[in-house]
C-alpha cells in the first residue's frame, strides 16, 4: 500500500475542488491519496442543499464572496486561509471512515491538542462551560468502488465572518434537500498561537506514514501545472456554472406577506432548478400590476439582479418604492 500525498499553494476554492476532484477520478487501485489544500474566503455548501436556506447570500453578494457547491454531501462550511482542508481519496475496500478520522487526531495529539470524535465524525474540543467546541467537520462520497473523505479544520479563521455568512436571513422557505448541523465552534489557536496549516499537514503526514508502516510520495501541485490539465480545468469550469452552484437545488417554495398602507400583498413563489416555475400574488389592490408581474417572473432565476430587473420592467413608475425593496430584500 502507497500513500500519495498532493500538497498545493493555489487557494482559487473552484481549483482546489476541480483539483479534489480530478485526484478523486484518478485514483490507483494501490494507494491511498490524502490532499491536503485551503481555500481564500469562500462559503461551500453540500450536493443536495439550498444555498437560499444555508447562507446569507445577500451579504455574500455585497462582500464579493464567491459560493461554492461541492460533489459531497454535509453541511454549509466557511473556508479562508486560517481552515485546512484535508482530503482522504482510496479505493474499496481501503476505504475508511474511522481510520481517517483517528489518524487526525493522532495529528493533533502529536501537537499536543486532546481532541475526540463525535458520532457524526465532528472533531471537537472539550470546554470550561462543558459544551464542546467543534474544529472539523468532515462529508463524504462514494461510489461503487472508490470513496472520498474530506474535512475542515479550524486554525485561525474568521469566525466573525464564518457567523455572518452561515446566518441566513429568516424567511419562509420550504425546501427539500439537507438542512446543516449548527454547532459552536472555536479556532485550534485560541489554544496554541504557534499552530499552523504547514504544521498541523507535517503532522498528518507523519501519523499517516506511521499507519501501518505505509510508504509515501509527496507532490506538490504547481498553478502552472494545474492550468495545464485539460481535464481538471473542465471541472472547474463546472464548478463556476450557475447551473451547478444554484440549479443543483432541489425544488422548493418561498411565501411571504406583508400589510401596506395601501393594502395587504401575499406572495408565493416555486423555483425549480433555482429558476421560479410558478408565481402566486394575491393583494387587495393594484390587480392588474401583480398579474403582469407573475406572469414575467415565471422563467426568471432566483437570483436578486435577475428578479430586480423583472420588477422594474412591470411595475409603473409611480408605484410604491417600498414594494420593491421589501419583495427584494425577502428573496435574497
Amino acid at each position: 500500500m502507497l500513500l500519495r500525498v498532493f500538497t498545493t499553494e493555489i487557494t482559487d476554492p473552484f481549483l482546489n475542488l476541480a483539483t479534489e476532484e480530478w485526484l478523486f477520478r484518478e485514483l490507483e487501485n494501490d494507494a491511498i491519496t490524502l490532499f491536503l489544500w485551503r481555500n481564500a474566503p469562500c462559503v461551500v455548501i453540500g450536493r443536495g442543499q439550498n444555498p437560499w436556506a444555508e447562507c446569507n447570500i445577500k451579504q455574500l453578494t455585497q462582500d464579493q464572496i464567491p459560493l461554492v457547491r461541492r460533489t459531497s454531501g454535509g453541511g454549509t462550511v466557511y473556508h479562508d486561509l486560517g481552515n485546512t482542508n484535508f482530503s482522504f481519496m482510496s479505493m474499496k475496500p481501503y476505504f475508511d471512515k474511522k481510520t481517517h478520522i483517528d489518524l487526525v487526531l493522532t495529528a493533533l495529539k502529536q501537537l499536543s491538542i486532546q481532541a475526540f470524535s463525535s458520532s457524526r465524525n465532528d472533531i471537537l474540543i472539550p470546554h470550561a462551560d462543558n459544551t464542546p467546541r467543534k474544529i472539523s467537520g468532515s462529508a463524504y462520497k462514494e461510489s461503487k468502488d472508490r470513496g472520498l473523505h474530506h474535512g475542515t479544520l479550524l486554525i485561525h479563521a474568521d469566525l466573525n465572518r464564518l457567523n455572518t455568512y452561515l446566518n441566513p436571513i429568516k424567511k419562509d422557505l420550504f425546501a427539500k434537500g439537507v438542512p446543516s448541523v449548527r454547532s459552536s465552534v472555536m479556532n485550534l489557536n485560541e489554544l496554541d498561537t504557534t499552530l499552523s496549516h504547514d504544521g498541523f499537514c507535517d503532522a498528518l503526514i507523519q501519523s499517516c506514514m506511521n499507519h501501518a508502516g505505509i510508504k509515501s510520495t509527496l507532490t506538490h501541485l504547481k498553478k502552472e501545472d494545474i492550468l495545464k490539465n485539460a481535464l481538471l480545468l473542465e471541472h472547474a469550469e463546472r464548478f463556476q456554472e450557475w447551473s451547478w452552484q444554484y440549479g443543483k437545488t432541489l425544488p422548493f417554495k418561498h411565501c411571504f406577506t406583508q400589510q401596506f398602507d395601501w393594502g395587504k400583498v401575499s406572495i408565493q413563489l416555486t423555483a425549480e432548478k433555482g429558476i421560479i416555475s410558478d408565481s402566486q400574488i394575491q393583494a387587495t389592490n393594484y390587480q392588474e400590476v401583480f398579474e403582469c408581474l407573475q406572469k414575467r417572473l415565471l422563467g426568471t432565476r432566483y437570483e436578486i439582479f435577475d428578479i430586480q430587473k423583472k420588477l422594474v420592467e412591470s411595475l409603473p413608475e409611480s408605484f410604491p418604492r417600498e414594494f420593491m425593496n421589501w419583495f427584494l430584500e425577502k428573496v435574497c
